[in-house]
């Protein structure tokens, strides 16, 4: 999102990733700045569904794009799998009350291994899965943190994930 003048500009876009390219499929302009709302972004999905067949397509997404609503109709509604970034504190309180300590995932993963523990919310399964990030351009961003229901390998998770850098 940006600003030109006194206009706003928030460009919420799917894309397909083909051979190494993200090919715009559709994009709706939000008119402000800031992130998406959940009813953005169900409304933008809900739209694009009409056009193209969206079932067992794989999300790639950034990490404003998290809560637990938003993850069960992702499943529910859309039947898609998705791969979605994490900031650190994301599904931090979920993983304590699962008695998976989250300092200590963050530990692990900064002594440079990764994880991939379960993670229950609103009655279904998924996956949090975090690795480092070696020579990151922001040395404060060196974790990459994952949230997934697909059940692929973790490495190959992550890498789907670097897609997601090739869209931008």
């Amino acid at each position: 999102c940006w600003e030109f003048g006194s206009v706003k500009f928030h460009i919420l876009t799917l894309s397909i990733v083909f051979q190494g390219i993200s090919v715009p499929l559709f994009f709706v302009n939000l008119n402000k700045k800031g992130t998406s709302s959940y009813k953005e972004r169900i409304r933008v999905l809900q739209m694009a569904n009409l056009l193209y067949p969206l079932k067992g397509m794989t999300l790639l997404a950034d990490r404003e794009y998290v809560g637990r609503d938003w993850l069960v109709d992702l499943v529910t509604k859309f039947e898609l799998n998705f791969i979605i970034r994490l900031s650190e504190t994301d599904y931090k309180k979920e993983l304590n009350e699962q008695k998976h300590s989250y300092q200590r995932l963050l530990q692990k993963i900064r002594r440079a291994k990764s994880v991939d523990v379960p993670i229950f919310m609103n009655g279904m399964r998924f996956r949090f899965i975090g690795q480092k990030i070696h020579n990151p351009e922001n040395p404060k961003d060196d974790l990459l943190l994952l949230i997934t229901n697909s059940n692929a390998p973790k490495t190959k998770i992550i890498e789907r994930y670097g897609l997601r850098w090739q869209t931008e």
